[in-house]
């Protein structure tokens, strides 16, 4: 499990992030990242957060990415048919 404090900071980063407001279902989807760091791919999270919240596969996307352009998740080529991502734990960050 991610900590408070990462949780926070990703949050901070996306509020300042120019044309990506920090909505509900945008929070939902970090929240779900922040309890399985090492959710793998996007389908993944889409899956958890789907029926109960409503959210579309589209708002996981562009979180995620979001995310990755921010430097809290890393991506990482898994085959050459997809990624794979993980949450930067301990505050290391990296640019793709």
């Amino acid at each position: 499990m991610i900590n408070r404090k990462l949780k926070s900071a990703i949050l901070a980063a996306l509020l300042r992030k120019p044309g990506f407001p920090c909505t509900g279902k945008r929070i939902v989807v970090i929240d779900e990242v922040c309890r399985n760091p090492d959710f793998g791919d996007m389908e993944a999270i889409w899956l958890a957060v789907r029926e109960s919240h409503g959210i579309s596969r589209a708002t996981v996307y562009n979180t995620i990415t979001a995310l990755v352009e921010l430097g809290f998740i890393r991506k990482e080529k898994a085959d050459s048919f997809g990624y794979l991502y993980y949450v930067n734990r301990y505050g290391k960050r990296h640019r793709p």
